[in-house]
Order: C-alpha cells, then sequence, then structure tokens
C-alpha cells in the first residue's frame, strides 16, 4: 500500500526545558540520534522528570520500537503532558479506539497546539457528520493555515471537494509544511496526474519524508521505471521506512499493494 501520511512524528518537536537530561535528549533527537536521545530521555525519567516521556516516544518510534514507543505516550498521557495527550489521541485514533481518542483530545486545553481545532473538527466530522471549527480555516491566520493544512484537507475529501484539497495542501507545502507533500503527491495520482505527483512526492523526499521516497517508488513501478523505482526504494529504506526495506527484501515486491498508512 502506498502512504497516506508522512513519518507519525515527522513533525513533532522535542521537548526542551526541566533539566539538562531533559535539554540534551531533545539536543539528540534534533540532531537525529535517536539511540543518545532515548537513553537521555530513560534516564531523565528514572530522575522523575515525567516531561521525557514524550522525548522518549519519538526516538523509540525512530528506532522502530514502535511498542515501546506507544508505552511511552501512554505514560505521558497519563502524567499530564499536553503534547503527549495529544499524540496518544492520535495513536488511539489511527489504531479504531476512535471513542475514547475524540474523549482524550476534548480534554485539552485549545492552546495546547496549533493543529488542536481542525484536528478537533476532523474526527467531530468523521463521528458526527459536523464540521463546526473546519470551516473558518477559509479565512484563517495563514500561519494556522499552513499547519493544519493536511488535517483540513481531509475533510475536504470527505466531502467530494477535491480541487479544493488540492489548493489547500499546495498551500501548505508552498509555505514549508513537509507533510503536505506527501498527501499532496498521493490526490494528484489519484486523479492521474503522475507527473505532478512525482514532482510533489519529490519535493517531500527532499523535506526528508522517507514515506514519500517509498511512493515515489510505487509510481515509478507503476509507469515501468523499475531501475529508479528501486532507487527511491533504497532511499525510503534508508530513512528508516521499515516497509520499503521489507519491499527491497522480497522477491515479489514490485508485485506488492500501495501504501495507505503507517
Amino acid at each position: 500500500m502506498k502512504r497516506l501520511r508522512g513519518g507519525r512524528h515527522s513533525r513533532m518537536r522535542a521537548r526542551f526545558g526541566g533539566g539538562d537530561l531533559l535539554d540534551r535528549s531533545a539536543e539528540a533527537i534534533n540532531a537525529r540520534d535517536w539511540r543518545e536521545a532515548s537513553d537521555l530521555a530513560r534516564q531523565a525519567v528514572k530522575k522523575g522528570q515525567t516531561g521525557a516521556y514524550y522525548n522518549l516516544a519519538l526516538a523509540l518510534d525512530r528506532l522502530g520500537s514502535r511498542n515501546q514507543s506507544n508505552k511511552a505516550l501512554r505514560r505521558a498521557a497519563h502524567a499530564g503532558d499536553p503534547k503527549g495527550r495529544l499524540l496518544f489521541a492520535q495513536y488511539l485514533w489511527s489504531t479504531g479506539r476512535r471513542s475514547r481518542a475524540f474523549r482524550l483530545l476534548t480534554s485539552l486545553p485549545v492552546a495546547s497546539s496549533r493543529d488542536f481545532s481542525v484536528l478537533l473538527a476532523r474526527w467531530d466530522w468523521v463521528m458526527h457528520g459536523r464540521l463546526s471549527l473546519a470551516e473558518l480555516l477559509v479565512d484563517a491566520d495563514p500561519a494556522d493555515r499552513v499547519d493544519a493544512a493536511v488535517e483540513y484537507a481531509g475533510i475536504l475529501c470527505q466531502q467530494g471537494r477535491g480541487g479544493a484539497a488540492e489548493a489547500e495542501l499546495a498551500f501548505a507545502a508552498s509555505h514549508g509544511n513537509c507533510d503536505a507533500w506527501l498527501p499532496l503527491g498521493n490526490l494528484l495520482w489519484s486523479r492521474g496526474d503522475t507527473p505532478g505527483a512525482l514532482a510533489a512526492f519529490e519535493q517531500g523526499m527532499l523535506m526528508g519524508d522517507s514515506y514519500s521516497a517509498f511512493n515515489a517508488g510505487l509510481l515509478l513501478a507503476d509507469m515501468g521505471a523499475i531501475g529508479a523505482s528501486g532507487r527511491y526504494m533504497r532511499l525510503a529504506a534508508a530513512g528508516g521506512d521499515r516497509k520499503a526495506v521489507r519491499y527491497l527484501a522480497s522477491s515479489r515486491g514490485r508485485s506488492r499493494p500501495r501504501r495507505y498508512g503507517s
């Protein structure tokens, strides 16, 4: 399956403040030294710095320890960390526990995240058929539109407004939202614009999104460009995409289905 979204924590920023170990773990995350970040966050947790659970979850996810990452997120959420609770709510939603995720999200203060309002609106739309806050983004501050575009585009697609969704994603991508390139590429691909889709995936790759490389490889394979497809798949695998690793290892890799999720 092709990827619908970027890395689970691709836009989550490490937590600073609250102690030397916590700050050092955040610096290690920013330097993409996931092992060091994990070790430092564990040390901080042992010293009672519960804010480090969030950094530990980010690092463990990048190391491929998804179950351990989810446990750290759960601990962050239970410790009252707003960012941890937001991310844990998204995990619950992705695993089908929507009612619990919705309750957890609505318990957060609105100011806890700039993405909060539109994410809540999207879930409200999925569960209850209401748009509520999402439509307000039409006249929102440009910075808020950039941050919320991927979620808002999801609402627009659910309404059958693909053109509007494409416009929101293109706006956000051109203003620095690296997570917008992957869904923009997928949308263009679904509409038959393979050159546009490939260009979007390549832009996502340049922004460091290995999932965009994975989808570019699938698209090129569909186009019969097997050599180029393999190069993109190797880039995705080198970037930590575990399905790309399995794709390359499989003798049936070219016939594998597209990716739609993590």
